[in-house]
């Protein structure tokens, strides 16, 4: 196999950089489950969040330190990603509310 590339040679070469810039931010939002297996109140987080962002990458053509052009390549989003939070919904007996349950079974049984 051969290859050939034809065409001039520029008394400047340009120096061609790729940059991207960071446009703004995507906060990224929660999202609630009830579970009824965790203590009442109790938070564990399922999924943790990550913002996102926006940005743009251009292409900058200089010959001899001076910008000949900066041309814009494309803007992308990088949606963020939801965060996943449980939250306890089961309620424990306590020492009393268990003594009162068993006072009231005997009234019942004492009928």
């Amino acid at each position: 196999m051969n290859v050939s590339i034809y065409g001039t040679k520029e008394e400047e070469e340009p120096e061609i950089t790729l940059n991207s810039k960071y446009i703004s931010t995507i906060p990224f939002t929660t999202k609630y489950i009830y579970d009824e297996n965790l203590k009442d109140g109790e938070q564990v987080i399922d999924i943790q969040g990550i913002d996102g962002y926006v940005s743009e990458g251009y292409i900058v053509k200089k010959i001899n330190g001076t910008t000949e052009s900066n041309v814009m390549l494309s803007r992308d989003t990088y949606n963020p990603r939801q965060q996943v939070v449980r939250i306890g919904t089961k309620k424990e007996e306590s020492v009393n509310n268990i003594e009162e349950n068993k006072d009231e079974e005997n009234i019942e049984n004492v009928e």
